[in-house]
């Protein structure tokens, strides 16, 4: 089975590779899995490519199988590859060796721009469109809460927002 929503994966061009200097570091040893017992760095996760027309990647170290929840095939990415991951695209992500990449978002027209996802960090909810900051210690930054999450916990001081930014 394939899909219209498909990650496009070919070889890192140097012009590539060159765009994607600047580009924020994802790294495997610093993420949380869905996999109990696994190596550190290594593990599933799932993860659904809803909320920016597109991300780009290119992997600087390791490897992974990309699982699409649609039910298509298995996709590879290993060091040197270029990924492009389209808005709807989902799937499980099976890290097979600890991996660093660069990753970008991407609007409709090419141009570089934020991740315009924020997620309730207790519930789950996407809470993009409205939600509250709420600042925690300077070394551990904060917490972005939906609107009913704020209230239920009876919470005061957090800086409401709307798409990310304060209103």
């Amino acid at each position: 089975m394939s899909s219209a929503t498909t990650a496009s994966v070919s070889p890192a061009t140097l012009i590539q590779k060159e765009a994607a200097a600047d580009w924020d570091i994802w790294e495997s040893s610093n993420h949380t899995f869905d996999t109990p017992g696994a190596a550190p760095g290594l593990g599933k996760f799932f993860f659904d490519y809803a909320d920016n027309y597109e991300e780009r990647v290119v992997v600087l170290e390791g490897s992974a199988l990309l699982h699409p929840s649609d039910g298509g095939d298995a996709i590879s990415l290993n060091a040197g590859d270029a990924v492009s991951f389209p808005q709807g695209f989902a799937c499980t992500w099976e890290v097979l060796e600890p991996m660093r990449k660069h990753y970008a978002y991407f609007d409709r027209e090419g141009n570089k721009t934020v991740s315009n996802a924020i997620a309730c960090d207790w519930c789950e909810v996407d809470c993009w469109e409205e939600s509250y900051y709420v600042p925690l210690l300077p070394e551990e930054g904060g917490l972005d809460l939906c609107v009913a999450c704020y209230g239920d916990k009876g919470l005061t001081g957090g800086e409401y927002q709307r798409e990310g930014t304060a209103a």
